[in-house]
């Protein structure tokens, strides 16, 4: 059995331990997508995949309970594992997920008037009962337990939700302990009307849930952290969309992989979403923001894998931009942002996540003229006097590359860049010295 820790960084059998995770939310998945999802996610070099709990689907009605078919979160997060993935749980009563009344069920509107989300009342005993037909199906799968789960969140963005209740958390994070929970546990919250200072709980882990702005928002979380690991359990790649929206929302794959490796130079991360999927069954929530904002089936939500499951620019933004250790084959560095700050400001191996001189790539669209060529993804590196002397890499390509330009000249495959394809599948490639860009078209648009 495995052993996980939080202490000044998570630790893994004794060993630290970077958390990349991405989201998928099994009930908004048709079961037969699962296995091809979650492969997805791993290919990514992600490390773990995360979901919510959606109480109303568990128990639609009071006192029965569901746990078959697309709701059998126990067969999810098996396959996860044999995907060779960890796991992180979100059973809060409350998961917000633009999903209907966050997850809460709708009976408990019915007769008798039950303050929700609080000590006071009967809430914590509607609670209790539904955990312990829950957590029959989550306690074996815990890390000590021969399982993948890693960690399990005590309630989600209760910051959020105005009035201070510490005994409340306190509850909620013991009925979870009195149900088997023996992993430890994190809180979330935004950065919004000091959520942070609402919504922690002695004895989890405050972790935080934003879309840009990582090096500023970590550093607003770090004395909440208390001195342990950095987290954004909701790292917003995209963003979801409500109906009368004029557009579907998308979000630059190149400020997606700058905020990623701010991240990753400090802590540890979930995509929010990796793959959204959608809200079967009229399950789709409303927000309100100044007005009523219901919210559409689909939850896309620009992820990097969009929808219908088929990879998008952002997902191969974030693949190819080395950002992720393990996609490049290297291992996760292994304590981010701990007692030596910053993984930027620190030096030695550790702090190392790229082959050789890859600091400073970006990548995004290309422009003209190399645009006709529909959808394609470009790799562009802005570090002065990059790469510094000959140096070698190799980059997983789908197609050989078909242009090559130099960031200083008109002219294609200038002798900046000089390339052979010994593979299909691959591009083997020596550059010398100066600023240099090449596209290369990925699939037919």
């Amino acid at each position: 059995m495995s052993a996980f820790e939080i202490r000044d960084c998570f630790y893994l059998d004794g060993a630290p331990f970077q958390i990349i995770s991405g989201c998928i939310h099994y009930f908004r998945v048709p079961p037969a997508y699962w296995d091809d999802r979650l492969k997805k996610l791993k290919a990514t070099g992600c490390n773990t995949v995360e979901t919510y709990i959606p109480w109303n689907l568990h128990e639609p009605r009071r006192g029965e309970f569901r746990f078959d078919g697309g709701l059998d979160v126990g067969a999810f997060l098996r396959l996860a594992q044999a995907n060779g993935l960890y796991a992180i749980v979100r059973p809060s009563p409350y998961v917000c997920a633009e999903w209907e009344f966050g997850g809460l069920p709708a009976w408990l509107l019915e007769g008798e008037n039950i303050p929700l989300r609080t000590h006071e009342g009967p809430f914590l005993g509607l609670v209790d009962r539904y955990y312990r037909a829950l957590f029959p199906h989550l306690v074996p799968l815990q890390i000590d337990r021969g399982g993948p789960v890693l960690l399990m969140q005590v309630e989600n963005e209760f910051g959020a939700w105005g009035a201070e209740d510490p005994e409340y958390l306190a509850a909620l994070a013991g009925l979870m302990r009195d149900n088997g929970a023996t992993v430890p546990f994190i809180t979330s919250d935004n950065l919004e009307n000091e959520s942070l200072s609402r919504g922690t709980c002695p004895g989890a882990l405050a972790t935080v849930n934003f879309g840009s702005g990582a090096a500023e928002k970590l550093e607003v979380l770090r004395p909440y952290a208390k001195g342990g690991p950095l987290m954004v359990t909701e790292f917003w790649v995209g963003w979801f969309d409500a109906w009368g929206d004029n557009v579907h929302h998308r979000t630059a794959p190149e400020g997606v992989v700058g905020d990623l490796e701010q991240i990753l130079d400090r802590g540890s991360v979930n995509f929010y979403m990796f793959h959204g999927g959608t809200s079967f069954g009229w399950m789709n929530g409303a927000n309100d923001y100044g007005r009523l904002t219901p919210d559409v089936t689909s939850y896309d939500y620009d992820a990097p894998l969009p929808e219908d499951g088929r990879p998008a620019g952002e997902y191969f933004a974030i693949r190819w931009s080395g950002a992720i250790p393990a996609a490049r084959g290297s291992s996760p560095r292994p304590c981010p942002g701990g007692p030596g700050g910053s993984c930027a400001a620190r030096a030695g191996p550790a702090c190392s996540r790229r082959w050789g001189s890859w600091a400073g790539l970006r990548v995004g669209r290309p422009p003209a003229p190399w645009s006709g060529w529909g959808r394609a993804m470009a790799i562009s590196s802005t570090a002065p006097g990059f790469p510094r002397g000959a140096w070698a890499g190799r980059c997983p390509l789908p197609t050989r590359p078909t242009g090559c330009r130099d960031s200083g000249t008109d002219g294609l495959c200038s002798p900046g860049l000089t390339g052979s394809w010994p593979l299909p599948s691959r591009w083997s490639w020596t550059a010398r010295g100066g600023r240099w860009t090449c596209w290369w078209k990925t699939w037919a648009g």
